[in-house]
């Protein structure tokens, strides 16, 4: 129904909230809606943002380490802990990639010919072409991120010996193609012990914790140390177990 007959108008004009009504709807006093002063009101501003919400001071993203372009690499330097960043060519947040881990597991059977060990006095490599490596290749994305690298090599060694025989399994350790030192593994000590035949599980490890863009190499041999008696090697396996993990 119309609030207007043939000579006037009788209408209401309510206005919302922040919004006002001037005038009376005639001629000479139109309405005008506006708000109050003239302005709208100020936008609430959450976390994360900064600005009023206006042209020449629009909202944007408040990143506290400040607007720099994406790198394939980045420093530690200062700026800030901060690796939330705005790309200033395109006004898009960034960060850095996220942490990545990687796993592998192998097993090699190194043959080696079925060596028969006399008395070596010292630990010996018994064949310096059957070792298992570890390797990590110097492939980390930043200058802040190091990488925290370990590996295993457990050993199946299926061996034999005569009366008498006293000996050390070990493994000969090579880092990073420096000279290989021997960590014991398993032993028979009694030299009046009779003959014998056995298969033996044991283990060896190394971690350690990369500067960026380092490279690690751990490289095990078969080795053994007898004392008395003959020792027999019929199979010797290595499973190599790596784990890499950025910081």
């Amino acid at each position: 129904m119309s609030c207007c007959d043939d000579r006037s108008c009788d209408c209401i004009v309510t206005a919302g909230p922040g919004v006002t009504v001037d005038g009376d709807g005639s001629t000479t006093d139109p309405y005008v809606i506006g708000s109050p002063g003239g302005a709208a009101e100020p936008l609430a501003i959450g976390c994360g943002l900064q600005g009023e919400g206006t042209a020449a001071v629009p909202l944007a993203a408040y990143p506290i380490a400040g607007e720099r372009p994406w790198a394939d690499d980045w420093d530690c330097d200062a700026a800030a802990t901060s690796t939330l960043r705005c790309d200033p060519s395109s006004g898009a947040l960034w960060t850095p990639p996220e942490h990545t881990t990687a796993a592998l597991t192998l097993q090699q059977n190194h043959p080696m010919g079925t060596p028969a060990m006399p008395a070596t006095g010292t630990v010996v490599i018994i064949d310096d072409t059957a070792w298992s490596e570890g390797l990590y290749e110097p492939d980390t994305l930043s200058l802040c991120r190091g990488v925290s690298f370990s590996t295993e090599f457990t050993g199946h060694a299926e061996i034999s010996w005569t009366a008498g025989a006293a000996f050390d399994l070990a493994y000969a350790v090579s880092i990073d193609g420096a000279g290989a030192l021997s960590r014991l593994m398993y032993s028979e000590l009694t030299p009046s012990g009779p003959a014998g035949r056995r298969r033996v599980t044991f283990s060896t490890a190394q971690a350690t914790v990369l500067p960026p863009h380092t490279g690690y190499a751990v490289r095990v041999y078969p080795a053994i140390r007898v004392t008395a008696g003959t020792v027999t090697i019929h199979q010797w396996i290595t499973d190599t177990h790596l784990f890499a993990l950025t910081r």
